[in-house]
């Protein structure tokens, strides 16, 4: 259904938030939706493969040296170290804790911090086209709470 997609955590000192994102035809929105949630559900049901978590593993730390390839890259990394109150030395620390890394402790973080029946969705697109879909979703429960339309600029309208 996606032209792209991709997930992942992202943090602040308040929160942290999963966030997971697809640009898809407004025509197939629903199943997108659909399929998203039963991913985000599956996750948390059963272990990665080990083929998925060796490849993570090791594509987590070759991407390491590119957070100090640039003066920019560098300078993000160290404010966002110390924005955290982690030491400097925090991604030497992080490449010799990623190899211990099992399927089950990946599981058990899927279990504790992925909360598919939480889910808040922004979907972007013609109304006409996605709300239907939207509506069929929320009807078989997979959507909690209620359908809030916005405005270009972000304004609830009636």
């Amino acid at each position: 259904y996606a032209y792209g997609a991709g997930g992942g955590f992202h943090y602040s000192r308040a929160a942290g938030v999963f966030v997971v994102s697809a640009s898809v035809r407004g025509d197939v929105a629903g199943p997108a939706v659909r399929e998203m949630l039963a991913e985000m559900t599956g996750i948390r049901g059963a272990p990665v493969t080990a083929d998925e978590l060796v490849r993570e593993k090791e594509g987590a730390v070759a991407a390491m040296p590119a957070r100090w390839s640039t003066a920019s890259s560098i300078l993000s990394t160290l404010m966002g170290l110390h924005d955290f109150g982690l030491p400097f030395d925090e991604y030497d620390r992080i490449a010799k804790r990623l190899p211990l890394l099992t399927a089950a402790d990946l599981l058990s973080a899927a279990q504790t911090h992925l909360r598919p029946a939480e889910v808040q969705l922004l979907v972007v697109g013609d109304l006409r086209q996605v709300l239907p879909q939207l509506e069929v979703l929320q009807r078989e429960g997979l959507l909690p709470g209620a359908v809030v339309r916005l405005d270009s600029d972000g304004r609830v309208l009636n």
